[in-house]
């Protein structure tokens, strides 16, 4: 498993990130995803061997966020 951060803009409220959390999580590979925000951060664990990041990232834009910068 890997780690990967998004520092990402359009979190708005709480509501908001769990339906993102709860959207990335149903990815194949995605095993772990934590949206915070205060500090409008998503770390996501993922298995490299069934996604990558730019899927992820473009997960993120699918549900309506800006990746700001990847960490």
């Amino acid at each position: 498993m890997q780690e990967v951060t998004f520092k990402i803009a359009g979190t708005s409220d709480q509501q908001s990130n769990i339906l993102l959390a709860g959207r990335l999580k149903k990815l194949p590979g995605v095993e772990q995803v934590i949206v915070d925000l205060a500090e409008a951060v998503a770390e996501i664990r993922y298995d490299p061997e069934q996604i990558g990041v730019g899927r992820l990232q473009e997960a993120l834009a699918d549900a309506g966020y800006q990746v700001i910068e990847l960490y």
